[in-house]
């Protein structure tokens, strides 16, 4: 269904404009969240912790989005879990390197 949706191209450009969108407001509501933190200019260990805490509830929405996909719940079977821990990990610091 989503490569039928995709190959349109008039949806296929809407969905790049709203995520260049979406991707062009994370740094000003970061330095939004940042001010009604009161997060301080040069506090590296709060602003870390920060942006642990947007990650895990982007990972949460997009786990819960799944859930509702598949209707039903998706479990991490045991041998899976390194491999998502380590590329969540890169996605994670790629995501840092190439924002700031």
């Amino acid at each position: 269904m989503i490569e039928k949706l995709l190959k349109n191209r008039i949806f296929a450009y809407a969905a790049a404009v709203f995520c260049t969108l979406l991707w062009g407001t994370a740094f000003p509501f970061i330095k939004l969240g940042y001010a009604e933190f009161e997060v301080a200019e040069g506090d590296i260990g709060t602003k870390l912790v920060f942006a642990g805490a947007r990650f895990l509830i982007a990972g949460i929405m997009v786990y819960i989005f799944c859930c509702f996909k598949e209707r039903r719940m998706t479990l991490i079977k045991k041998d899976e879990l390194l491999p998502v821990l380590k590329l969540g990990l890169v996605q994670t610091a790629a995501q840092y390197l190439f924002t700031y």
